[in-house]
């Protein structure tokens, strides 16, 4: 019999695998390390997917950018709206955040490299309505280039798609600096000694795709990119560490379970369990529950904060991985047919 953490762990990796299928990503794994690389898959889509929040918006020094088609600043003007509102901008995203693959034989499609490295997300401007039942809106020409925080995105520029090395340019990176410098504070490298200079845009795209991340320089201080970077896999950093934080919460969450003074267990012992068989489970009310194996009906959804309002690990784990928007559509998917 598996331990409850071990069994934790296995749970989490098919609750990955069904979301997988559920939103129709890209996932060419198989053999043993197919659930293991389902996790990782899903956490990609699921960190650049956009949630329905209202922001505010700020716009860099570049705004209002010159030279616009009209029907382009109405594009744009529409999305502004879209942000401010709360109203989904994702059929607008690049549609390889359901095409790029972890477990790609090609290292340059497993993830988003400018949202990887700089966590900078592109958005197409068009005013064409999306069609009945299509995902994504119609292409664009014209890219809108932002970075997205809880309650605020940053307008960095508007570019046309049609420029060379485009993804790679760290001018959109200096802008950001130059525009917010107390956001970027954070990633600056405080003390570094130039080694090399300044890196071309094909430099850094070749590195990029090499798994290597680089720092940028700028009015001569140096900065790592907000997202983080990529892995030697040319995946993403942020992505791995996201998944680090699930197994390892969910490794507390087990223990927490496991100890004979746990509130559930005694409630369990009362009903004459006296040595549960602890699963995750899923509800369509409250996402991530706890269950008992041979009462499937007795579901517990812990709370996600404690008395000191910090994220408990049941909380880091349904949020991190099961955020409340993705819950509709896994529920679709595993329910079984009428």
């Amino acid at each position: 019999m598996k331990t409850t953490a071990e069994q934790f762990e296995t749970d989490i990796k098919e609750l990955a695998h069904d979301l997988v299928r559920a939103y129709g990503l890209t996932y060419t794994a198989t053999g043993t390390t197919a659930d293991d690389i389902a996790m990782y898959r899903w956490m990609d889509y699921r960190l650049r997917h956009i949630s329905l929040e209202p922001r505010l918006v700020k716009k860099s020094s570049r705004f209002p950018v010159s030279n616009l088609p009209a029907e382009i600043n109405d594009a744009l003007s529409a999305i502004e709206a879209r942000f401010a509102n709360g109203e989904d901008v994702n059929p607008y995203l690049s549609k390889t955040t359901i095409r790029n693959d972890v477990s790609s034989s090609k290292k340059q499609r497993r993830t988003d490299g400018l949202w990887a490295d700089w966590r900078i997300h592109h958005l197409h401007l068009t005013n064409i309505p999306i069609a009945p039942g299509e995902r994504f809106s119609e292409r664009s020409d014209w890219l809108l280039f932002v970075m997205v925080y809880d309650d605020a995105v940053a307008f960095i520029d508007v570019r046309s798609h049609n420029e060379r090395d485009l993804w790679t340019q760290d001018d959109l990176l200096k802008e950001f600096i130059d525009s917010w410098p107390e956001q970027a504070e954070p990633y600056r490298v405080k003390g570094m000694r130039v080694v090399s200079g300044p890196k071309s845009s094909d430099d850094i795209k070749q590195l990029r795709n090499a798994g290597i991340t680089t720092v940028v320089e700028h009015n001569g201080e140096h900065y790592f990119g907000p997202g983080g970077g990529v892995t030697s896999a040319v995946t993403s950093t942020a992505v791995t560490r996201a998944c680090i934080d699930v197994l390892r919460n969910t490794h507390q969450l087990a223990l927490w379970l496991d100890a004979p003074d746990n509130a559930i267990r005694l409630e369990l012992n009362q009903l004459g369990i006296a040595h549960p068989e602890f699963v995750l489970a899923i509800s369509a009310s409250s996402g991530l529950a706890i269950a008992e194996r041979g009462k499937p009906d007795l579901a517990w959804a812990l709370p996600e904060l404690n008395a000191q309002g910090r994220r408990t690990s049941f909380g880091t784990v349904q949020q991190t991985l099961l955020p409340a928007w993705a819950i509709p559509a896994l529920i679709a998917h595993v329910a079984p047919s009428p």
